[in-house]
């Protein structure tokens, strides 16, 4: 069962540029890239999973409040992964930011097992860089 547009908040502002989708039955595949902005805020709440990863550039300061209890303020770089559990209601905002990232929507019934309660942010990745 498609899930993606049930209960879907993905509203972040300014909207990035060259944004690409590839959406099927259960999931997401995005792409986009962002020109120097100051100040970029929003909210975003999926049924899925949501792995996002910054793939070049960074934001001065990244300020996320999820609703699960997950707080992260500090720096996002290249090569940083970022978790989002599904209907985790996830506030963010950056600062100074430029940057290309890519995002990954998998449906919560896809995994056999539990991958995890608990959301993360700007977890850094050696392969991404």
């Amino acid at each position: 069962m498609n899930n993606f547009s049930q209960t879907a908040v993905r509203r972040v502002e300014p909207l990035a540029h060259d944004w690409r989708s590839v959406r099927w039955d259960g999931g997401c595949f995005d792409t986009a890239r962002r020109s120097l902005t100051e100040v970029v805020e929003g909210t975003i709440r999926l049924p899925q999973y949501l792995i996002l990863a910054t793939l070049q550039g960074g934001a001065r300061t990244l300020r996320v409040r999820a609703e699960c209890g997950h707080r992260y303020q500090g720096p996002e770089r290249a090569g940083a992964i970022s978790l989002v559990i599904p209907n985790c209601e996830r506030h963010l905002q950056l600062t100074g930011v430029s940057a290309r990232w890519a995002s990954l929507a998998i449906d919560a019934g896809a995994f056999a097992g539990s991958v995890g309660q608990a959301c993360a942010s700007n977890i850094t990745d050696p392969f991404l860089l």
